[in-house]
């Protein structure tokens, strides 16, 4: 079976678009996951802040509680 020189060039371009869409697939995949991996640190960043907050919140009143009698 001969191959033509339009068979050749049919199949490069082929496998190369399959390749470029398959390289931009990988890259948002990625780009998304780094996105997401950002605002959960973020929001775990908030919560320890808050969470420090309220545990010196209680300390102070404890404090403050046990001296006024």
């Amino acid at each position: 079976m001969a191959t033509t020189k339009l068979e050749i060039i049919d199949t490069a371009i082929k496998i190369g678009l399959g390749s470029h869409l398959a390289m931009v697939g990988t890259f948002l995949v990625t780009r998304l996951n780094h996105q997401n991996e950002l605002r959960k640190e973020s929001r775990k960043r908030f919560y320890d802040s808050l969470e420090g907050v309220s545990s010196n919140i209680e300390e102070i009143t404890h404090i403050s509680l046990c001296n006024s009698y």
